[in-house]
């Protein structure tokens, strides 16, 4: 949201890049979510060459490239709400699930 309001992204949001690679991490580590590498659990090797420790490497963060953009453009579709969100969190501090989706015109 950063990126698409102020066109920055703070320091504030390196939480969220741990979190988000952690994700991918086992996605691709632990569940074998990635064509290339497939349907192998790394978690409990040992052993890991460096090519495929390269391979993983490049799948998790084309996981979070693809993200990354997914959420950018969603966020950029949904401007308009994102600030009326913002600016309704400004004044009240918080909002119950209710109030959000009356907000963003959820059903």
């Amino acid at each position: 949201a950063e990126q698409v309001i102020f066109n920055h992204i703070h320091t504030g949001a390196s939480s969220d890049f741990r979190n988000a690679t952690k994700i991918a991490q086992e996605m691709v580590m632990i569940y074998g979510m990635d064509e290339n590498i497939g349907m192998v659990s790394y978690l409990e090797r040992r052993k890991i060459s460096s090519e495929t420790k390269r391979e993983i490497d490049l799948a998790i963060k084309s996981i979070l490239d693809i993200c990354y953009k997914k959420a950018v453009s969603m966020l950029t579709k949904n401007k308009a709400k994102l600030k009326k969100l913002a600016k309704e969190l400004l004044e009240k501090e918080t909002l119950d699930s209710e109030a959000v989706k009356n907000i963003l015109k959820i059903k």
